[in-house]
């Protein structure tokens, strides 16, 4: 899964750890922007569901 670093509506930055939402085809969404498209993609009408989260890298 790639993991987008941006909000593709409103470019806010998002990290590994950051609540986002995202569709079959992974376009990524803040909760702000889900919540304003009522959790439906503007890009392929598909479900907006939350993004995994990953564990911080450990050295």
């Amino acid at each position: 899964m790639e993991m987008r670093t941006q909000c593709e509506k409103c470019n806010t930055t998002l990290n590994n750890q950051s609540e986002a939402y995202i569709c079959s085809y992974e376009c990524t969404y803040c909760p702000d922007c889900f919540h304003e498209l009522n959790a439906i993609c503007p890009n392929c009408s598909g479900e907006l569901v939350i993004r995994p989260k990953r564990k911080p890298k450990t050295d």
